[in-house]
């Protein structure tokens, strides 16, 4: 019996997604959109990507990271939670404050917006550094 000790490859997508986050950290940029992933992602994907696609694309490395406890983001039961909630309640929530009231209206592009946020936070928070010390970064 063969034991497979293999550590999982991470894409490039999620390095590139990585990287992506720990500039918007650096350049303070907070409010970033799909747009913002979609022109970072050019380089990786050819032509213009939809939002669904971004959404696609930025939720399987998101997985990655959620999947890989090298990148230690957290518990994954609460992880999913806060991501459903993003949009109402937390830092990546539509309004400043969560949603100020039940009946308030949003646009998909603002609710899947804050979504992708929270999976950059997350790609912020992410540890890096035994990645850093591989030749992939």
């Amino acid at each position: 019996m063969t034991i497979n000790n293999s550590v999982p490859e991470i894409s490039k997508t999620t390095i590139s997604l990585l990287k992506l986050a720990k500039d918007f950290d650096e350049k303070n940029t907070p409010n970033r959109t799909w747009v913002d992933i979609q022109r970072a992602l050019s380089d990786l994907y050819i032509g213009l990507i939809s939002l669904v696609d971004v959404i696609e694309i930025v939720a399987k490395s998101h997985q990655q990271l959620l999947d890989d406890s090298r990148f230690d983001i957290g518990d994954k039961d609460n992880n999913r939670i806060d991501l459903i909630l993003a949009p109402i309640r937390g830092p990546s929530s539509v309004e400043l404050l969560g949603a100020s009231r039940i009946d308030n209206q949003y646009s998909v592009e603002d609710y899947y917006n804050a979504i992708l946020r929270k999976m950059m936070s997350d790609f912020s928070i992410a540890r890096i550094d035994w990645l850093v010390n591989e030749t992939i970064w």
